[in-house]
């Protein structure tokens, strides 16, 4: 393999066979120089020596590679999540050899992708599509393919197909109690518990009894609840974990109210001299419903949104609240009180507080727009024109 020169640019060009299964193709690069284009041949040698047969793996082998990698600087959650993405491209290319994919094998594998998930939204297609594209940016890395061909397949956007933007719901304070008086005890304390300290729902499902600090003092009760781990249920047990991000280790006051009713709550709980006993009962297994408390098992947060927190929010009549909008309600709620978006943001544990503006700006502006427009200095008003003549 030898570099050959263009007369009428002067660059020089090399060009190389790969065969992949029955398929050969004759990829080429331009260089600037010689030394340049060599450099590469030589390259391509050693990378061609390191792994010859790069392109006879299939996409299942790169698959579990980029899975390996993932493990070992990504938490468990996100290498599950990234292996979740990948199930129905396993099914539909999982024994193809990478080396052979085309553009037209991902348009393929998108219809087949919305086929079957049907009624998906396009943000869950694009968010699969990226774990798809980052197996074989692998394979592209190990030259088994000349590029991407996911990156050139057009997705489908939220407006192509008329999807409306997701709304968050924010629940004033008497919606939230119209919402607890459809749940049993304790989860009717839950849910204002959520309300009021903006937990993510793993967040609060990793809560212990020694997480909860309360005090009583002549001004009243005071309370602060530690969020140091997450726990997720799966797999016949229970994964625990860091929260999602370093400033997602944070400590998030209660309101006097809150904190007297977690203190009778506490006082009243069945394994309550234990430290290490989950903060919230879970539910014996066994139908619809919300009854059945079990304090011998955690919060499964899953089970209870699809078994009871959907049908309470039924039964009360607000329309599509999901639990993450307690989360939301939250903020709303702090906003509302004149809380300084700087303490919002460390409360709910966002990695920037960019991202609680842009999340939620239209709670924090309001006001502060206002007042910062009546700042601008009023100008001195001349005499116009017409007055002059008119004088």
């Amino acid at each position: 393999m030898k570099p050959h020169k263009d007369p009428a640019t002067g660059h020089y060009q090399v060009r190389w066979r790969v065969k992949c299964g029955s398929v050969v193709r004759r990829p080429k690069r331009t260089f600037k120089t010689r030394r340049e284009a060599v450099a590469f041949i030589e390259n391509l040698a050693t990378e061609r020596n390191r792994d010859a047969n790069a392109a006879r793996r299939t996409f299942n082998d790169y698959a579990d590679r980029y899975l390996a990698a993932a493990q070992s600087r990504c938490k468990q959650r996100t290498v599950d999540f990234y292996a979740q993405g990948l199930r129905h491209a396993r099914a539909f290319l999982g024994d193809r050899l990478v080396g052979t994919l085309r553009a037209s094998d991902a348009d393929a594998y998108l219809a087949y992708l919305d086929q079957q998930s049907p009624g998906c939204r396009v943000g869950s297609i694009r968010s699969a599509w990226r774990t798809f594209a980052a197996v074989l940016d692998m394979a592209v890395r190990d030259e088994a393919l000349p590029s991407n061909p996911a990156h050139k397949v057009d997705l489908p956007t939220a407006n192509g197909r008329g999807e409306r933007r997701f709304q968050a719901a924010f629940l004033s304070s008497d919606q939230i109690e119209a919402l607890a008086v459809e749940l049993v005890a304790p989860y009717d304390l839950l849910l204002r518990f959520a309300s009021y300290t903006g937990l993510r729902r793993g967040e609060i499902a990793g809560l212990d009894l020694r997480h909860l600090t309360l005090v009583q003092s002549t001004a009243g009760w005071r309370g602060r609840v530690r969020v140091e781990r997450t726990a997720r249920f799966g797999g016949g047990g229970w994964t625990f974990d860091t929260p999602k991000t370093e400033r997602s280790n944070r400590d998030v006051p209660l309101p006097g109210w809150l904190a007297e009713a977690m203190h009778d709550y506490v006082h009243a709980h069945p394994n309550g001299s234990d430290p290490d006993a989950a903060l919230w009962p879970g539910r014996r297994r066994g139908g619809v419903g919300h009854g059945r408390v079990s304090y011998d098992q955690r919060w499964e947060p899953e089970s209870f949104c699809r078994n009871v927190f959907t049908f309470a929010v039924a039964r009360a009549g607000l329309g599509r609240v999901r639990f993450h909008d307690l989360r939301h309600t939250f903020a709303s709620l702090c906003s509302a009180a004149g809380v300084p978006v700087e303490r919002v943001s460390a409360w709910l544990g966002h990695s920037s507080i960019v991202i609680t503006w842009t999340t939620y700006t239209h709670l924090f502006r309001g006001d502060e727009d206002h007042l910062a427009v009546e700042a601008l200095e009023r100008p001195t008003f001349h005499l116009t024109r017409s007055d002059q003549a008119g004088g």
